[in-house]
């Protein structure tokens, strides 16, 4: 049976911070600039907080945050409290949220809810990502993560008849980005550089899909610090704990009695393949007195 964890570990002395940042300028009715207005931003799974405020200006930036879902809170007196939830902040983005805030009472709240699709204004970088749901519920030959990103732009599978491999150590790569080769993509894996020593044609760890966050492909025009090949960088992010444990348990399965016969083959060709799995997720308690304590 195939067992699953988060990989915490480190395969290479190359660690990169992977930056997820929220930015905007927060004005008045009029369009003034408000100073001075109390910026809070919590993390809606992990319940951490991350507080500043604006300046002179009225801008503000958040950074050092982790990708997931987000409830941004500004408070300024003589006005209306602001909320904004629902604000997903992926891997390696900055996410840029506006307020205007309404004259009234800190008491008053104005709440509104994120969109779901945000444009990228922050940054000038091409990039594509396929979030926790796409992963989760997608068909995957050989329960391989790569399988994800050919359905990006640009992406080609190097060995299409080939199928790819689930979980395990030093599996190959197929990605050819932008018309470059395998070895022409960076692979991080929550931040640590993810490729195998000795043959940048493999990733060292390859984590089954059910335990990632969101696979992310950096194409064009991203920071400098996130490549050393200097092309094109996939970013894995593993699912982080939360308040509550939680877990799943799964088994993937093909066979060849659920399969139709090609028109000219004499049968279906034999095929039997079982997956296994499970997930476990939750806080780390890091003493008697630290119960809400979330590592």
């Amino acid at each position: 049976m195939f067992s699953e964890f988060r990989w915490v570990g480190h395969t290479r002395n190359w660690h990169t911070q992977i930056v997820v940042a929220l930015n905007g300028t927060v004005t008045d009715s009029s369009g003034a600039n408000v100073p001075q207005a109390a910026i809070t931003v919590v993390n809606e799974q992990r319940l951490t907080e991350t507080h500043t405020q604006t300046n002179s200006d009225g801008s503000y930036v958040v950074s050092g945050l982790q990708p997931g879902r987000y409830t941004l809170t500004i408070v300024k007196n003589g006005f209306q409290t602001f909320t904004e939830t629902g604000i997903v902040l992926s891997a390696a983005q900055t996410a840029t949220v506006n307020a205007s805030l309404t004259l009234g009472q800190v008491a008053t709240t104005i709440n509104v809810q994120a969109s779901a699709a945000q444009v990228q204004t922050s940054t000038p970088e091409v990039s594509n990502q396929v979030p926790e749901q796409q992963v989760s519920t997608l068909p995957l030959n050989g329960r391989n993560y790569q399988s994800l990103s050919f359905l990006m732009p640009g992406v080609t599978n190097l060995t299409p008849d080939v199928q790819q491999s689930q979980g395990g150590f030093n599996t190959y790569n197929t990605i050819a980005v932008n018309g470059l080769g395998v070895q022409g993509t960076m692979y991080y894996l929550d931040g640590v550089w993810n490729e195998n020593t000795g043959n940048l044609n493999q990733t060292t760890i390859t984590p089954n899909p059910d335990t990632l966050e969101e696979v992310r492909l950096l194409q064009n025009n991203f920071s400098a610090q996130y490549s050393l090949n200097g092309s094109t960088v996939m970013l894995l992010e593993t699912k982080s704990g939360t308040e509550n444990f939680h877990g799943t348990a799964f088994e993937y399965l093909r066979n060849d009695a659920l399969d139709a016969r090609n028109f000219f083959s004499p049968n279906v060709p034999s095929l039997k393949q079982n997956v296994f799995g499970y997930t476990l997720g939750g806080p780390i308690y890091t003493s008697a007195h630290h119960d809400g304590d979330i590592m």
